[in-house]
């Protein structure tokens, strides 16, 4: 470390818990992101919990303190009384894959995270009529109304179909075909929520601890960048710097992704036909290796994120340029900002410019997020 080297307070093994899988056991981890951690939701009262397990969703059903201060007793009288909640779903992408830590006394079990959902309310109840609107309707009424259906079907192209089977009201459907198979419920202060626990973080499967493919100081190193002056395992000198350079990994990486994250890119250097240098790049430090990409000129680095700065073929090279500048100063954009900044830069572009060009770089680089557009995390 620095010039003072610091105390070891205590040493832990790291083991990786595969006990969950081998007995058919998931975890997965929920969030209430409308909910601060000092205001949490009261699941106590819990009457069902569903899932729909292909489709990666979660529908919990809840009773409210209808006698609370916070029940609104003055409600639409035509319509029936709301005495429950239902918290339904939506899987989160976390940027890197997550896991839960248990202590164990000089042990540290990670218990690998399947999937991390995001709850909220449900708000279909709004969506349901009144009970005075479903009433038939008058037979005079209903004598004069003759119910006339047509359909009309068009051939699809080819795009026309792979599009409209990506569309969201199909992949809804097809969600919602699944049947919501039911779950049992278990509150954390019950004995078999601490006997399921155990079961999830037990080491009995394990011999041996998770193999260590890092140097100490290696390790030391990432957690901590800038806490060592000198490491002989982290080559920042000029030499392997340019020999990364002259690997032509990086270009046939980038031939085949759009964006990459650091770990992308030190996993095709370990599988580079160039061994010795890419090898070599591949097991230096994270600082290093950011170093030597960025010593490789044509590739700029947002938030992680690693992207070339030449445009691909068919692209235009200066739509392209705007947008990442807008992408390196905020996380999403949108096409009022992406016309706006164009016309700041003098760069023609019309709707029609933005539909035919500017389309083919976002859909390159950008995921939709929302109404926006953010840069594809790198895989």
């Amino acid at each position: 470390m620095a010039s003072v080297q610091d105390r070891v307070v205590r040493e832990l093994d790291v083991f990786v818990t595969t006990t969950a899988n081998a007995e058919g056991h998931q975890a997965y981890l929920l969030q209430y992101p409308l909910r601060p951690a000092w205001r949490p939701y009261d699941l106590q009262p819990t009457d069902k919990v569903e899932m729909r397990v292909k489709a990666q969703r979660v529908k919990l059903k809840t009773k409210l303190d209808t006698a609370g201060p916070n029940y609104h007793a003055d409600r639409d009288k035509e319509r029936q009384a709301v005495d429950s909640m239902v918290l339904e779903s939506a899987v989160a992408t976390p940027p890197a894959p997550l896991a839960a830590a248990v202590i164990k006394g000089n042990q540290v079990v990670l218990l690998p995270i399947e999937a991390s959902w995001q709850l909220r309310p449900s708000l279909e109840h709004l969506d349901e009529a009144p009970p005075q609107a479903l009433k038939e309707p008058h037979a005079a009424e209903a004598e004069e109304l003759t119910l006339v259906q047509a359909r009309v079907h068009k051939r699809e192209t080819d795009r026309q179909t792979e599009m409209r089977l990506k569309s969201w009201h199909h992949l809804k459907a097809e969600e919602a075909k699944e049947q919501w198979q039911p779950l049992d419920y278990i509150s954390a202060d019950r004995p078999a929520a601490m006997e399921m626990l155990k079961i999830l973080s037990s080491t009995k499967r394990m011999q041996q601890a998770a193999a260590m493919s890092m140097q100490r100081m290696d390790y030391l190193e990432a957690l901590l960048p800038g806490g060592q002056q000198e490491s002989s395992a982290a080559p920042k000198s000029p030499a392997a710097v340019a020999s990364l350079a002259a690997t032509k990994a990086l270009a046939a990486m980038f031939g085949e992704h759009s964006t990459a994250s650091l770990a992308t890119i030190r996993a095709w250097l370990q599988q580079s036909s160039q061994a010795g240098p890419a090898k070599a790049a591949a097991e230096a430090a994270d600082d290093a290796l950011h170093e030597a990409i960025a010593a490789c000129g044509g590739i700029t680095c947002i938030r992680g994120t690693y992207v070339l700065q030449a445009s691909s073929p068919g692209q235009n090279q200066e739509y392209r340029s705007l947008l990442l500048d807008l992408l390196a100063s905020q996380p999403c954009v949108k096409k009022a900002e992406i016309l706006a900044a164009a016309r700041k830069r003098n760069i023609d572009m019309s709707d029609s410019d933005y539909a035919r060009q500017m389309m083919k770089v976002i859909k390159d680089l950008c995921a939709p997020s929302g109404s926006n557009w953010a840069l594809r995390a790198g895989r």
